[in-house]
């Protein structure tokens, strides 16, 4: 699979903080100048609190020392503030300094100090936190390869609705990699994200669907799920509704449907689209026969 994000983790963050900002009364000047666009008023505000202790203060300063908000981007300086956010437990604030330990930006590389403050905030409920440090166990970045820790700590933030470790969770269940296989248990975790919208579990519940694994084989569901991610751009689920549509397999047979989908999964590098689109104009299936079209899908 193709791992991802829900969302850049800052980004997730400011919306985050902008949320719990919104609640505290100390931050209604620098909260209503960020959402005015006015960061340098939001900056005064929240260094004099910062400055004061404040942790929510102090990751606000941090965040915006990374995007580069109202200041030029400082990430030694983000990380100054984070450090101090994160040391009074602010939970915001240990997952984006881990992420500065993962990256190494503004502070050394070191994944080991990454994966403990994921771990610190994980076990007090952060949704991110939790996601990294799935990660990281999945990876085995600053610690050992474990599906079986990675798995735990998938599952507590696709309990919280989190579509990446929801999907996570479900990659790993189908993986070869000396997990536990359980397709039925994949195709719970997978419908929770494509129910979200994901395109990627959009496709391997179409997968699944078509054949049947952890779920009865259906090819009309597959086709459904198909269709729902490719519309998204995935380019797997574009490749195989077209052969579904080549096939008549859970559609009716439609040549021309089907090189429409191969065509848009060959323009994004998928291999088995070029493979069959070449095929089609080989033999001039839905497409004027052209070996010189032919060679050119199979040569790329």
């Amino acid at each position: 699979m193709r791992h991802k994000f829900l969302a850049s983790v800052f980004n997730v963050l400011l919306i985050l903080t902008t949320s719990k900002l919104g609640y505290a009364q100390n931050f209604d000047k620098g909260f209503e100048a960020f959402k005015k666009g006015d960061y340098a008023a939001a900056l005064s505000e929240w260094q004099s609190r910062a400055n004061q202790g404040s942790s929510s203060a102090q990751f606000n300063l941090g965040l915006m020392y990374e995007k580069g908000l109202g200041v030029a981007i400082d990430h030694k300086e983000s990380a100054r503030w984070y450090h101090k956010s994160a040391a009074q437990g602010d939970l915001q604030a240990q997952v984006a300094l881990g992420e500065k330990y993962s990256k190494g930006l503004g502070v050394i590389q070191d994944f080991k100090e990454a994966l403990a403050l994921y771990q610190k905030a994980a076990e007090h409920g952060s949704l991110l936190g939790q996601e990294k440090l799935g990660w990281m166990y999945s990876n085995g970045l600053g610690v050992p390869r474990d599906l079986q820790a990675a798995a735990k700590w998938y599952r507590q933030a696709a309990e919280q609705g989190s579509i990446f470790a929801q999907l996570s969770l479900g990659s790993i269940y189908i993986s070869e990699e000396g997990f536990v296989k359980d397709y039925n248990e994949a195709a719970i975790w997978f419908r929770k994200a494509a129910d979200q919208g994901d395109a990627d579990a959009q496709y391997y519940l179409g997968w699944m669907y078509s054949n049947g694994k952890g779920l009865s084989e259906n090819e009309e569901e597959a086709a459904v799920w198909y269709l729902k991610s490719a519309e998204q751009k995935n380019a797997y689920a574009q490749n195989n509704l077209g052969v579904m549509y080549y096939q008549g397999a859970g559609v009716g047979r439609d040549v021309s449907e089907a090189v429409r989908w191969y065509l848009l999964s060959a323009e994004q590098g998928n291999t088995d689209a070029q493979l069959n689109l070449g095929r089609l104009y080989f033999i001039g299936d839905g497409v004027p026969k052209s070996l010189v079209r032919a060679h050119m899908w199979w040569n790329i």
